[in-house]
């Protein structure tokens, strides 16, 4: 059996061990993660009664690729989506949240 060794627990490092283990070629594997949670910069956090999801600039599910990958890896039942009126993107600007005006697609890098 192989052995391989992934450092980082972030989202590109458990991509990388998920494909891994479905490879299914007898690949022991190691997953090594310093932070006392896996997810890397991305987090929920609670402040005040709202939640903020924090760390990655976007995270698109309806791009398939992101929405299979998460249900891969038995997390598709933990998004959370957002009502379809209520998307709007904002900056802060001046220590305040200002909407983007209409128009902008995709203002992420």
């Amino acid at each position: 059996m192989r052995r391989v060794a992934v450092v980082g627990g972030g989202v590109a490092g458990l991509a990388a061990a998920l494909r891994l283990v479905e490879a299914g070629r007898g690949i022991e594997v190691l997953l090594l993660e310093a932070k006392d949670r896996l997810g890397g910069t991305i987090a929920s956090e609670r402040t005040d009664g709202f939640l903020i999801e924090v760390g990655a600039d976007a995270f698109f599910t309806e791009k398939p690729w992101a929405q299979a990958l998460c249900e891969r890896a038995g997390l598709g039942d933990r998004l959370i989506g957002t009502r379809p009126g209520d998307r709007r993107t904002y900056v802060v600007h001046g220590g305040r949240l200002v909407a983007v005006p209409e128009g902008f697609v995709l203002l992420a890098p």
